[in-house]
């Protein structure tokens, strides 16, 4: 890792917590679920579009840096042009989102074949789930 590659993961996370916290407080003002907290740093954020509180962490997303893929309830196009080209090389080991139960059905069917799984899965909203997929742990 280089030291720019090292930098760049170091203020990502830090910035997470006070974008989670902005996001969390901006939720509470709009009437929207306010217990969505994106922790720690991801590899990829997969949001889908069809939620107002997503939309907005959407936008919120781009000032930290973290690469951010939307979805529009179908995981199908994330699937084929990026995770099934990215998981057998070891890349994007680690996802957060927001995405409907649906999707994050499909997604921790295909992660379990590459040896990850969902470590966090937080219903935040009717139809909204907030999730984390991580590497399984060495046995």
């Amino acid at each position: 890792m280089t030291s720019m590659q090292r930098r760049n993961l170091l203020l990502t996370a830090a910035a997470w917590p006070i974008a989670a916290n902005t996001f969390a407080a901006e939720l509470r003002h709009t009437d929207a679920p306010a217990r969505v907290v994106m922790a720690g740093a991801a590899d990829l954020l997969v949001i889908d579009s069809h939620s107002a509180a997503a939309a907005k962490l959407v936008d919120m997303s781009r000032h930290i840096g973290t690469p951010l893929r939307t979805i529009d309830g179908d995981v199908t196009s994330l699937w084929f042009n990026t995770l099934a080209l990215s998981w057998p090389r070891g890349e994007l080991r680690t996802l957060e989102g927001l995405t409907s139960p649906r999707a994050l059905f499909c997604l921790e069917l295909l992660a379990g074949d590459h040896r990850l799984r969902v470590v966090r899965r937080e219903t935040v909203a009717p139809g909204l789930v907030h999730w984390r997929i991580e590497p399984r742990a060495p046995t």
